[in-house]
């Protein structure tokens, strides 16, 4: 299954629809969407449910390779494989 990453007005969207600062966004082909948001001088993964808007933040993600040009100062993207890769 490809991953398709969301284009910026939709993650726009997402971001102001949750009350969170989204910087990227991508969906696996259903219904839980992955997204990354800035945190602590690096970015934390979460997952949204589009049917209920749960919320979940991924413990030990692997990083998309956006991951990189979205925070290229955060040592854990160095540090962690990529999905897809």
């Amino acid at each position: 299954m490809s991953v398709s990453q969301f284009s910026e007005r939709s993650t726009r969207r997402w971001a102001k629809r949750l009350g969170l600062p989204i910087a990227g966004m991508w969906s696996h082909g259903n219904y839980v969407f992955d997204f990354v948001v800035p945190a602590d001088g690096g970015h934390r993964h979460g997952a949204v449910d589009a049917k209920t808007d749960a919320v979940t933040w991924r413990q030990a993600p692997a990083h998309y390779p956006a991951c990189r040009r979205l925070f290229p100062d955060d040592p854990a993207v160095a540090a962690r494989p990529h999905a897809g890769q």
